[in-house]
Parts: structure tokens; C-alpha cells; sequence
């Protein structure tokens, strides 16, 4: 049992009352009049009593016998009931009723089951649908809900994020994500080990909205990637020699276009054109598949061994150079949209960055818009693979 922080107890002319504030208001909780004994209650279970404590207190402020127990259980029962029903302890997060039936997807090594409107999961998933063989019966890794309706509550915490586009905030047990611009999706609550995502807003089966839900499903994945030890890099990516190149950059230095131009040059296949998905298997980096892709339309499911990343700057001439470990864990890191909120998130981004710099081998490609780019990083590369470069 725990009483939520926005109610105190006030004395009112000799009267304790216990009156909300702040977040209290808003979600309309009423005040509840009590007496010398409720205010004795209320600060036990501010300082966290268990309900045997408070029994025990009652029984010596009332000088009470082993008679009196069974009406002093009625009298705390009582009450802790009446503070229930005003909305004073505190919520545990539960999980909300599916809209609809479960729809399993297998992204990368990660079974996510998908209560969401149908359209949704035909536009964007089916592609990544768990095979029969896939141990239908296991537990997911993640559950997600959409809920066709406001949040019957809002939880409050630390700011961690916040900006024209979202307000991210941490309580005890969820991440709260208000998308503040959105139309259709109005908050997202997720539990901190990712295992559970519920987004609340309301449907209407408009390309807009689908998008939309597709796009804040994201968010509750990150969380879980990176609670598994993956990672999301900001790239694009392509497969040659049978393994998946990277290539990364803030927006506008031209990474679609340099995958574009090994495509039309050397018919080399993109993989995904704006997210990847990281991770080590048997001190080997991972590249997986994800349905997000941004504006490219490129994704596809897929495991493919990680060959090298290479990190985009314009420049005049085309130039590559190989990446010290520092620098290979600096770029990579800043490159990561897996959650950065917090110093020890920070550092875990940090870690999963350092596993990969000692797979894979780094670049650093000052490049133009011109073909012989994407000449210059073949020849980078056809040195890695024949072995004239060490990762």
C-alpha cells in the first residue's frame, strides 16, 4: 500500500483533512475529513507501515485486548478501503484489455505480441510475423496495447526528456511518453524492463493514424532493446560479401544516397534505409531487420553478420580512414537512438558500442555525392575482407 504524493493531510480548525494537490486536482480526487486516529494511520503509511503495524498502533493508542481485535480489523479495513475508494494509494501499472487479438511478430531475436487494430499490424508487420516454428507457446518479450481511449490515469515523475515533439518522464515503476504532437496517439506508458507497452489515444483507420501508431510503437521497443542488451543505430545499411555494411550520419549528410550509389554501381541490396538493429552472438556483431524505416520504404526481416561501420561527413574529395576504438565508441554511441535518458542508460550505450568496436572495424568516409564514393568505400572494405585491415 502506497499513498500517492499528491495528497497531505491538513489540519482544518482542530480537523485533520486529507486534501489532494497538483497532479491530485487534476485527476478530480476528493478530500476525506478523518480524525486523530486517521491522522495517526496517514503517517504511518506515508513512511511505508505495513497493515500489521498499523494494527499493532491501534491496539495501543486504544489500550485495546485481544477481545477488540476483530473490531479493530473491521474499524482499518474500513478505513484503507475508504482511502481506496478517493484514489489515494497509488496505482500499480496494470496491464489494459487487448482491443484485439494478440498478433505475434519476431524482430531480430525478440518475440513481441501486438494487441493493435488490424490495419496496423497488415500495413507494417506482416513482413515480420513469428513462424509456426517459432515457439508459439514461449513468452513474449514484449506485449503491446493500443487502447482506443484517454489514460484513466497519469502518472507523474522525473522529466528526463523534453522537447517541441515529446515529454518523456520516469516514475517508479513506468516510462511516461507524451508524443506532444501527435493526433492520434496521446500517451504511452511502458514498463522500465520494456515487457509491457500500452499507448492511449483513439483510432480512426486514416493513413495518419496508422502511421502514427506505428511510429509510438517504437518507443516501447527501444526501451526493451536495450534492456536485452541490442541497440538501434541511426543508418542505412546494405549487404555485400554476405555481410551487413552500416552506414551513418546525421540527417542530410547523404546516407541514402551513398547506399543508393553502391546499389546502382555494384547491385548491392539495401537492407534498411534509416534504422538497424544491433547486437553480439557468440562474439560475432549482429545486424537485424526492423520495420522502421523511416521515409526510405526500405526494411526487411533478416540476421545478417555485421561487417563494419562507417560514419558520413560531406566533404569536397572522397577520403576514408579507419577509426580508433575511441573514436569508433564516440560515434557509434551518438548514433544509438536506444534511450540515452539518464547517465546509467548513457553508459549502457557506451558499453554496447565498446562489444561492438571489438567485432567490427570503423570508418570515418569524408565523401562527395559522387560515385566514386561509394568507389572509395568498396576499396576500403575489399581490404577488411581480404584480410589487409584489421578489425
Amino acid at each position: 500500500m502506497k499513498l500517492k504524493k499528491t495528497i497531505q493531510c491538513y489540519n482544518i480548525e482542530g480537523v485533520p483533512h486529507l486534501l489532494p494537490f497538483g497532479q491530485g486536482i487534476t485527476e478530480h480526487v476528493k478530500g476525506l475529513a478523518t480524525n486523530e486516529v486517521g491522522q495517526m494511520l496517514w503517517t504511518m503509511l506515508s513512511q511505508g507501515s505495513s497493515r500489521d503495524e498499523l494494527l499493532g498502533s491501534m491496539m495501543q493508542y486504544f489500550e485495546a485486548t485481544a477481545e477488540d481485535l476483530p473490531l479493530l480489523e473491521a474499524d482499518l479495513d474500513a478505513f484503507l478501503a475508504s482511502l481506496s475508494q478517493h484514489g489515494f494509494f497509488e496505482d500499480k501499472w496494470q496491464e489494459a484489455a487487448p482491443n484485439e487479438a494478440a498478433k505475434r511478430v519476431s524482430i531480430g531475436p525478440l518475440r513481441i505480441d501486438l494487441s493493435i487494430p488490424t490495419p496496423v499490424y497488415e500495413t507494417y508487420f506482416v513482413p515480420f510475423a513469428a513462424k509456426s516454428c517459432d515457439a508459439p507457446d514461449a513468452k513474449p518479450d514484449q506485449v503491446v496495447r493500443f487502447c482506443d481511449h484517454r489514460t484513466p490515469c497519469h502518472p507523474i515523475g522525473t522529466v528526463l526528456v523534453r522537447n517541441d515533439e515529446v515529454l518523456i518522464m520516469e516514475s517508479e515503476e513506468l516510462y511516461v511518453i507524451l508524443p506532444l504532437q501527435g493526433k492520434y496517439v496521446k500517451e504511452i506508458h511502458c514498463t522500465k524492463d520494456g515487457a509491457n507497452a500500452t499507448l492511449y489515444g483513439r483510432y480512426d483507420a486514416s493513413a495518419a493514424c496508422l502511421e502514427e501508431i506505428f511510429s509510438a510503437i517504437r518507443f516501447g521497443f527501444l526501451i526493451l532493446a536495450q534492456e536485452k542488451g541490442l541497440s538501434v543505430m541511426h543508418s542505412a545499411s546494405l549487404l555485400y560479401q554476405g555481410r551487413a555494411w552500416l552506414f551513418s550520419g546525421p540527417s542530410g549528410t547523404g546516407k541514402s544516397t551513398h547506399v543508393r550509389l553502391w546499389q546502382e554501381q555494384f547491385g548491392t541490396p539495401c537492407l534498411n534505409g534509416d534504422l538497424n538493429l544491433l547486437g553480439c552472438k557468440n562474439g560475432q556483431a549482429i545486424c537485424y531487420g526492423l520495420p522502421w524505416c523511416g521515409t526510405s520504404g526500405i526494411s526487411a526481416p533478416g540476421e545478417y553478420p555485421l561487417g563494419g561501420i562507417t560514419f558520413l561527413k560531406q566533404a569536397p574529395v572522397d577520403r576514408v580512414q579507419a577509426l580508433s576504438k575511441e573514436q569508433f565508441i564516440l560515434a557509434a554511441a551518438r548514433r544509438m537512438i536506444t534511450p540515452n535518458w539518464t547517465a546509467s542508460l548513457l553508459q549502457i550505450s557506451l558499453d554496447q558500442a565498446k562489444a561492438l568496436s571489438r567485432s567490427v572495424p570503423g570508418f570515418l568516409l569524408e565523401c562527395t555525392k559522387h560515385p566514386s564514393a561509394a568507389e572509395t568505400m568498396k576499396h576500403a572494405i575489399d581490404a577488411v575482407c581480404e584480410g589487409q585491415v584489421p578489425n
